[in-house]
């Protein structure tokens, strides 16, 4: 009994001395705890939120949606640049002019994976391509070969399953 007495008299002289008391410093403790944690949570990489569902798709946030129609644009764009490079001769001069998935929506943020670019140049009539917002290696078709692709035609304007077109848009 003498010996927690003495030990919780020399904790409080402590205590006193440092000028906190025992609950101010359970309080630091606490609070710093739920800094670390929050620190920790917000190292973490965020997926977007879904929402309830709408027409059989998730809604997602907007922020979601945004980045993935970004994302969308990017890929397509950067298809579009291969597809110029691989045919500098033909394509000398030409820029693509990226307009992005239109079949994004909230309802269905991963879209049908295409994306219409058009290549355009001074003095020359414009090319319209559709390039993939998902794959590099589908890469980009002239409007007149995506046409013909049955597989491709029919996902145009059509929201595609997330096997198909994965929700995040992945970046390449």
């Amino acid at each position: 009994m003498k010996i927690k007495l003495f030990l919780a008299l020399a904790i409080a002289f402590v205590l006193s001395a440092c000028g906190k008391s025992e609950q101010e410093m359970r309080a630091e403790a606490v609070q710093a705890q739920a800094t670390a944690q929050a620190e920790a949570a917000a190292a973490q990489p965020q997926q977007p939120v879904a929402l309830p569902v709408d027409q059989g798709a998730p809604v997602v946030e907007y922020k979601a949606f945004e980045e993935g129609r970004l994302q969308a644009k990017a890929n397509a764009t950067k298809n579009a640049a291969a597809f110029i490079a691989n045919d500098p001769v033909t394509f000398e001069g030409y820029k693509p002019v990226p307009n992005g998935d239109s079949s994004q929506t909230p309802n269905c943020a991963q879209g049908d994976g295409w994306a219409t670019i058009k290549l355009v140049k001074p003095n020359a009539a414009a090319i319209s391509l559709k390039c993939s917002t998902v794959s590099a290696g589908v890469g980009c078709l002239t409007q007149e070969d995506f046409e013909k692709k049955d597989v491709y035609k029919s996902q145009e304007g059509h929201c595609q399953p997330t096997t198909v077109v994965p929700f995040p848009i992945p970046k390449f």
